[in-house]
């Protein structure tokens, strides 16, 4: 994994980053919005395992 470092404090930051905004869904109902949270975490986790330390959840 590549990391940049950021200036104001020394952190290494991935450049590649974890998007959380669209976690994967149970099948179901189209867009009844119910997150399929086993499978998001196995990704999240994977995501971690692979040196991603970025962690995108869209708050501004």
């Amino acid at each position: 994994m590549l990391y940049r470092k950021i200036k104001k404090n020394g952190d290494a930051l991935s450049i590649l980053g974890f998007g959380c905004m669209r976690l994967p869904q149970k099948k179901g109902i189209p867009g009844d919005g119910k997150i399929d949270e086993e499978r998001a975490a196995d990704q999240i986790r994977m995501a971690i395992d692979a040196g991603v330390n970025y962690l995108d959840t869209g708050n501004q």
